[in-house]
């Protein structure tokens, strides 16, 4: 399994998105939502495994010194997966911008973890 990270919103099929985090379960949200809250967020990361979108996340963040890591999904035939020893896991979900503080949310009933 090779994954492939991006982190741009360029030929990224909305209807797909909402598929993911329907089967996240992360709830029904609809294309056009999702839309607006990733082309509003600073940062933002798609992963996928031979072509097909299997994991989603964005970040809320000011730039220089914190980020709020939230609506992170990853399909549930890829979790807990080893990638070359990291685990594909919306809880290890990795930030890969530097920030002094991240809080991370991954699904409602476990509303935050402060690194």
């Amino acid at each position: 399994m090779t994954l492939k990270w991006r982190y741009a919103l360029d030929g990224l099929d909305w209807e797909e998105l909402a598929d993911l985090y329907r089967v996240a379960p992360l709830g029904n949200k609809n294309s056009s939502g999702l839309k607006t809250v990733f082309t509003a967020s600073m940062f933002k990361c798609f992963v996928y495994d031979a072509g097909k979108l299997i994991g989603a996340g964005r970040a809320l963040a000011d730039g220089v010194d914190c980020a709020y890591l939230c609506d992170v999904a990853v399909h549930p035939s890829h979790r807990g997966l080893q990638n070359g020893g990291e685990k594909v896991s919306p809880k290890t979900w990795p930030c890969p911008w530097s920030f002094a503080r991240c809080a991370r949310y991954w699904e409602p009933r476990n509303s935050l973890k402060c690194d």
